[in-house]
């Protein structure tokens, strides 16, 4: 199966129903594909081979929920530089879960990350066990590195303005992570909010 047509430049994914593609993430390789279906609320996550046109169900999570505005956040793919394997970050019950696929074994490893973040909103590998992502603590936005084998957190940004849309980079042999800021100026710093009102 031809898996990308260049007149159309289009995907072949199995989507008869129309269904919204919530996420969707290609591996380093070019191989695998990850996606999710929302079906207002029912999401479905999918590996899609590039090469053999095969693909499984990786995670269903959810109902469907016609009354409530349906959050299309969820859930955030990040691949491991290796490509063998991928992450997942998806909201069961209030709880975010970090779930991470072995594309060898088959194996899935599930876990709470800290209840601390209210809500993440984009993920992705500065190494193999280091994630980049941006999440929200305390009703801010900030940066922050996750070590997935001590499972701590180091933060990158702490004040007051939005940081999202974390993307690792390497220009010039130099790696970076590059966001999206309401900040007015490059330089981060430190800002603590002014408490006082007017």
């Amino acid at each position: 199966m031809n898996w990308f047509d260049k007149e159309t430049k289009k995907i072949a994914i199995k989507n008869k129903r129309k269904l919204p593609i919530s996420t969707i993430a290609l591996s380093p390789n070019g191989q695998y594909l990850a996606y999710s279906l929302n079906e207002i609320g029912k999401i479905k996550l999918y590996l899609y081979d590039t090469q053999t046109g095969e693909q499984e169900v990786i995670l269903k999570q959810g109902y469907r929920n016609p009354f409530q505005a349906t959050d299309y956040n969820y859930p955030i793919v990040a691949w491991k530089p290796s490509g063998t394997e991928f992450s997942i970050i998806y909201e069961y019950r209030d709880v975010i879960k970090f779930m991470t696929y072995d594309l060898n074994t088959k194996e899935k490893r599930s876990e709470d990350l800290d209840p601390q973040y209210d809500r993440i909103y984009s993920a992705e590998y500065y190494n193999i066990n280091d994630l980049v992502f941006s999440g929200m603590v305390r009703g801010f936005s900030d940066l922050f590195i996750y070590h997935t084998l001590t499972r701590q957190t180091e933060r990158i940004t702490s004040d007051f303005y939005d940081d999202l849309d974390a993307s690792v980079v390497n220009i010039r042999g130099q790696k970076g992570v590059l966001f999206s800021s309401n900040r007015k100026v490059a330089k981060i710093e430190k800002v603590k909010l002014d408490t006082i009102l007017p």
